[in-house]
């Protein structure tokens, strides 16, 4: 009796067990219903309420649905839309695109975002915003996507306003540039120019644009010259141009393009010319002075054998040995005379040809020029040859360089009247360069004087003895011609000249 009980509580516990937990889980059920509904309210209330388009694609491709904001933008009917491929509403570029994508979609199941352009019903192009997303089923399998879709046409438009007011700004930019700019893409087309170019060339920007660049200035652009070209006008004018080049990304294809920046230097081409007609005045000018100086002691010479002949033959006291004597010695002197005219002649003879050359032969050539002045101030020059190796060199330039270095050190002892004069010239080289110091001890320069010793038309003299061109000339061999370095510097009691010279000539130099 007692087991009957038992078992019949453990039934009704049983019951009440499973009764409680089957209300419980119908509470569950219901709230989970509930929240599924509140859940399934919400998104209808965020799809139909959404100020950004919605576009859902069945795993065909086709429209499943469009919410009401998206249809708003394109311009259709939701009705309209279903069952048709969004592609359909593009361009072909934009279509073919927008197709990958899905694509890839399908494939790595990750969403993208990317921009795109449609064209609604009334036909007009709209910018948008594009993120798409897979919609996968239970077992995870793709079953078609959702795309999200934001209109940013104004975004655009205000963007395309920004860049036309950041073009114009940079526009009026080179345009209100002195020198030339001309854009060439890598075809040797003339992409762009400024103003400037137009009123150089006298052509107009319609006229210029889109042609090859050849009708300018005949140029490799694979290998363009950082130097001077010659540019020629719509009439036909030549006019020399000192350019720059530079490669860039071009603003209208992305392709490479170079640009030509120029600057007319015809002006200064003329200042050039002036500057070297007075350079070779003065050369001219020195050269006579030296010529003055190497032949007034010959002729002062056969002046004298003259007078004596004279005197001689007056008196009948003269042989045909003694005539036939001082008619060799004035031969002598007379062939001496013409030796100083070939070594001036041949110094100034113009000689643009790189020579090896050995610098003692040069500054020995150099010291010949100036031998009769040099002796006749009692100065001892005392050379320190160390150089056994040839140096690439203009020969004549370089003669040019030294022979202005002894002439000035030469007129500072004669200034300061030094009363023992001296003038050492001291070589040393290494692998690459010779190096010589031109040393004297007229009295040095000041400070200021050094500072502006190589500038052109500086002289310390009076502007009837200097031009202010002998140092300045120095500089333009030694640096320019000859990819050298000179240098002044003062020593005790005196002032030195440094040269440094690359033996191989066009090497990169570095300051001394």
């Amino acid at each position: 009796m007692m087991s009957k009980d038992l078992e019949k509580q453990q039934l009704i516990q049983q019951l009440t067990e499973t009764n409680a937990r089957l209300l419980h889980e119908n509470i569950e059920r219901k709230r989970a219903e509930k929240a599924l509904k509140y859940s399934e309210y919400k998104y209808r209330q965020l799809f139909e309420l959404s100020h950004a388009g919605i576009w859902t694609i069945d795993k065909d491709g086709l429209t499943a649905l469009v919410n009401p904001r998206m249809a708003e933008m394109m311009g259709y009917s939701i009705e309209q839309m279903r069952q048709t491929r969004p592609s359909r509403y593009m361009g072909n570029r934009w279509a073919e695109e927008f197709e990958a994508s899905i694509g890839r979609l399908i494939v790595d199941m990750e969403p993208e975002q990317f921009e795109s352009e449609f064209i609604r019903r009334d036909g007009s192009v709209m910018c948008v915003t594009v993120v798409v997303s897979p919609i996968i089923d239970k077992d995870g399998s793709y079953v078609g996507a959702t795309a999200g879709i934001v209109d940013i046409t104004e975004l655009k438009e205000l963007e395309r306003q920004l860049l036309h007011t950041q073009k114009d700004y940079y526009s009026n930019i080179i345009n209100s540039m002195q020198d030339t700019l001309i854009v060439v893409t890598d075809k040797a087309i003339i992409e762009a120019v400024n103003m400037a170019t137009c009123n150089l060339l006298l052509y107009s920007e319609k006229e210029i644009i889109g042609r090859d660049i050849a009708i300018i200035c005949d140029i490799d652009l694979n290998s363009p010259p950082a130097e001077e070209i010659t540019y020629q006008t719509k009439n036909g004018t030549k006019i020399p141009m000192l350019v720059s080049f530079s490669s860039c990304t071009s603003a209208i294809d992305n392709g490479k393009v170079m640009i030509i920046v120029g600057r007319d230097i015809t002006e200064q081409k003329n200042r050039d010319r002036l500057f070297l007609m007075k350079m070779r005045q003065a050369q001219m000018g020195e050269m006579l002075s030296l010529i003055a100086h190497q032949w007034r002691q010959p002729l002062a010479t056969i002046n004298a054998i003259i007078g004596n002949l004279k005197v001689n033959m007056s008196m009948t006291r003269i042989s045909r040995d003694d005539i036939t004597a001082a008619l060799d010695n004035i031969e002598r002197h007379v062939l001496f005379l013409s030796d100083i005219i070939n070594d001036f002649r041949n110094f100034y003879k113009p000689n643009k040809r790189i020579e090896s050359s050995m610098l003692h032969d040069v500054i020995e050539k150099s010291l010949k020029l100036i031998a009769i002045p040099l002796k006749e101030s009692h100065v001892q020059v005392t050379y320190d040859k160390k150089i056994s190796s040839p140096v690439q060199t203009y020969p004549n330039e370089l003669m040019q360089v030294f022979l202005n270095i002894f002439s000035n050190a030469l007129e500072a002892i004669k200034g300061r009247k030094i009363a023992a004069p001296q003038i050492k010239i001291i070589e040393d080289e290494d692998n690459d360069h010779i190096y010589v110091n031109v040393i004297d001890n007229g009295g040095g320069f000041s400070d200021y004087v050094l500072d502006n010793i190589f500038r052109q038309y500086y002289s310390t003299k009076s502007e009837a003895k200097g031009t202010g061109l002998g140092l300045y000339i120095c500089r333009v061999i030694i640096d320019d011609h000859l990819k050298g370095r000179i240098e002044a510097s003062n020593t005790e009691g005196g002032a030195c000249i440094s040269i440094r010279l690359q033996k191989q000539f066009g090497k990169e130099t570095k300051p001394l």
